[in-house]
């Protein structure tokens, strides 16, 4: 068989079609991955390089903790307890810990995860949100020049900036082009490795991104896929389902992480946090520096920032078009969600968003990725009437348009008080890009060819970068510090020195003492950030941020301990202590004095005897001789999980509860015992269940599919070869 237009086999033509495909592919690859290294190099070099980290909470828990997770135990052996701050607690309890997340793993077997290799992990994150952006455009079918708009533009998304500090921001930021991708009818699901990669990207996004952040995105994504399906009408045997079996086995991978974590703090929406301004410099943020003392909200949640090009390339995008559809149901949805407005009595009520702490914040993703889009359609309209020709795109109304956005956006400048060098110099670039994007959409320059189109693609980019820096250098406080003051500042060494000289005591037949807190700490010295230092050199501490407030189990070891009483003393001392089991005290602290004998003598109450005999991560051993049955209680948080086994002649598990002082406590039967102390998190089974279930799904559509394409090429083959009849 042959092809008529070339008198080769139709296989041969077939092969050098992919051939020639290729080429180009790798060429675009190249570039995509030197445009990212550059991007990288231009903001991030010292980052790279170890002379900067990010400051703040950067440098607490998020990060420490995440080490403390990869270097106990890992994705397949974790473990459950976490010794290092209050008392311990479950590892599963914490959503923040960088838990079940492959980047962070990855990581960890390049070098010990200290807080310069977590800011090398930060400035990787955003070429992965840039890289997202990119590819997410190609797959609309918006051309190359387009996509690396977008790729420029999402670079320079708030997140990575001034949300720096809060990991699982960032991440969100990162990751929000990809969910919109894999959700997309854009996405080769007819490959066979696209369900299950899908699967595993989805299951990633959503384990390492705030939750209320992860919310708003996941509104945005079925508001999707709703517009797509009404739109586009794919066949749901080639989208809904796939995207269905992919969405699944991704949750399924998710809920390894949230069974366990529901099930030790239980289901509570975020603390009540005052409301988000939103007024005109809130607004002028958009485009202006946003370090100013006097706008409203924190300073890592006020930034609404587009790179230069932006705004005025939206105005240009075409109608109903995929972009136009895929942008303004983006921004849509995150003004519904977060912009104050009288929608809110309903939206703030929908499912989930209790999560949301600062729903205004967390709905710059969707408005800023929806003007992104909307612009990379606007640019590629242009670039396209330029080479192919055609009446000009600024006619009246466009032109109206662009004067109005340059003089709104003076307005807002004046108007909300920025002061003059603040906003001179961005709203000069902004008129410079829209008379650029203006002339190269003028009746003048329409089918000028590739040369103007060239120039256009340059000016447009550098202009973008050039914004996104000056924007990024001009606002650098809550994303670059120095790394070596920072670390020393906290811990008077740094985190790789920690490491290095790590030593957990698990080998001891007692858990170590913790490092106690300073004198008549307050609430801020307790909740000190540098108390993280506990997870890098493995010396459990009394105090430390880990984000558990909310949970009675912890917020009962933080008052007895913080508040102010004769009772605080014995507490601090008591929750101090080595590893113990001592005589519990009903609505009480054990006493100074009897912490003090059961270390010294082993006499740890009245006709109590309780010796250490063995201690790993997790688990307590303890030899007891007790006259009579007695209540006694472990100097360990109590959660849901504990499980204690008393053996003498026989074992016998014995009934767990929490202490007044927040302790482990139970009663000890008499006479001489061993006392096997676990901690097993609740759902660990089912938890592990479930992940493997996840794989097994995505495992069996990839199968499938596999199959289905083998079974063609060889039912294609033999029909090649089947001799002709007649």
């Amino acid at each position: 068989m042959t092809d008529s237009t070339t008198a080769l086999p139709a296989t041969q033509v077939r092969a050098a079609s992919r051939a020639g495909a290729l080429w180009p592919r790798l060429l675009e690859t190249s570039l995509v991955v030197l445009a990212l290294v550059a991007l990288e190099a231009l903001v991030f070099r010292r980052h790279w390089s170890g002379e900067l980290t990010i400051p703040w909470d950067f440098t607490g828990t998020y990060n420490a903790e995440a080490f403390a997770w990869w270097e106990d135990g890992g994705l397949l052996h974790p473990q459950q307890w976490m010794p290092y701050q209050w008392g311990g607690y479950p590892a599963a309890a914490s959503v923040q810990n960088s838990s079940d997340y492959l980047p962070v793993g990855l990581m960890s077997l390049v070098m010990p995860f200290s807080i310069h290799a977590a800011t090398i992990l930060h400035a990787l994150h955003a070429a992965l949100g840039a890289a997202g952006a990119y590819i997410m455009v190609r797959r609309m079918s918006l051309g190359r020049y387009a996509a690396a708009f977008a790729l420029v533009a999402w670079f320079f998304a708030v997140g990575y900036y001034s949300n720096a500090q809060h990991v699982d921001i960032a991440r969100g930021f990162a990751w929000a082009p990809w969910i919109i991708v894999c959700v997309s009818p854009w996405w080769p699901w007819r490959r066979w490795w696209s369900i299950p990669l899908a699967g595993v990207l989805l299951w990633q996004a959503a384990i390492s991104t705030y939750p209320g952040l992860l919310v708003q995105i996941a509104y945005g994504a079925v508001a999707l896929v709703v517009v797509w399906q009404v739109t586009a009408r794919p066949h749901w045997r080639r989208y809904l389902l796939p995207l269905g079996v992919a969405a699944v086995g991704a949750l399924l991978l998710t809920l390894h992480k949230y069974i366990p974590n529901l099930l030790t703090r239980g289901v509570s929406g975020s603390p009540q946090q005052p409301e988000q301004a939103f007024d005109l410099g809130i607004l002028g943020t958009v485009y202006l520096p946003y370090d100013f003392d006097w706008l409203p909200n924190d300073l890592s949640m006020r930034s609404f920032f587009v790179v230069a090009g932006v705004l005025p390339l939206v105005l240009f995008a075409r109608l109903r078009s995929p972009g136009w559809w895929t942008g303004l149901a983006l921004a849509a949805t995150g003004i519904l969600l977060g912009v104050p407005g009288p929608w809110n009595t309903v939206t703030s009520h929908l499912p989930g968003m209790s999560l949301s702490r600062f729903q205004l914040a967390d709905s710059r993703v969707l408005m800023t990725l929806g003007l992104v889009v909307l612009a990379a359609e606007g640019f590629a309209r242009v670039l396209d009437r330029v080479r192919s020709g055609g009446p000009g795109l600024l006619g009246p109304v466009r032109s109206t348009g662009l004067v109005v956005l340059l003089a709104s956006a003076l307005g807002v400048a004046l108007g909300a008080g920025f002061p003059t060098e603040a906003w001179r110099g961005p709203w000069l670039l902004m008129v410079g890009i829209t008379a650029l994007i203006a002339l190269a959409a003028s009746p003048a320059l329409a089918a000028r060819g590739n040369v103007v189109a060239s120039l256009v693609v340059v000016g447009v980019l550098a202009a973008a970068t050039f914004s996104g820096t000056t924007w990024a250098n001009e606002n650098h406080r809550p994303w670059r510090v120095d790394r070596l003051e920072e670390e020393t500042r906290l811990w008077g060494v740094t985190s790789d020195e920690l490491i290095a000289a790590r030593d957990t005591g698990y080998g001891g037949v007692r858990r170590p003492a913790r490092v106690p807190l300073p004198e008549d700490a307050t609430p801020e010295a307790a909740r000190w950030p540098g108390w993280s230092l506990a997870y890098f050199n493995g010396r459990p501490t009394l105090g430390g941020y880990v984000n558990l407030f909310g949970v009675p189990s912890f917020d009962a070891v933080y008052d007895v301990v913080m508040r102010e009483g004769p009772l605080r003393q014995d507490a601090i001392v008591f929750w101090e202590a080595p590893g113990m089991l001592v005589e519990d005290v009903a609505d009480g602290v054990p006493s100074t004095a009897t912490v003090g004998a059961c270390l010294e003598t082993g006499a740890c109450g009245r006709g109590l005897e309780a010796d250490a005999t063995g201690y790993t991560q997790g688990e307590w051993h303890y030899r007891t001789v007790a006259d009579a049955a007695t209540r006694v209680v472990l100097n360990e948080t109590f959660y849901p999980g504990f499980v204690v086994t008393a053996c003498s002649s026989s074992c016998v598990d014995l009934p767990v509860s929490a202490a007044a002082s927040g302790g482990v406590a139970f009663d000890l039967p008499a006479g001489t015992n061993d006392v096997t102390i676990v901690y097993r998190t609740p759902g660990w089974t089912a938890s592990w269940i479930v992940f493997w279930a996840g794989f097994a799904v995505l495992g069996c559509a990839a199968s499938w599919r596999l199959g289905a394409v083998i079974s063609t090429a060889v039912l294609s083959r033999r029909g090649r070869r089947s001799p002709v009849v007649g």
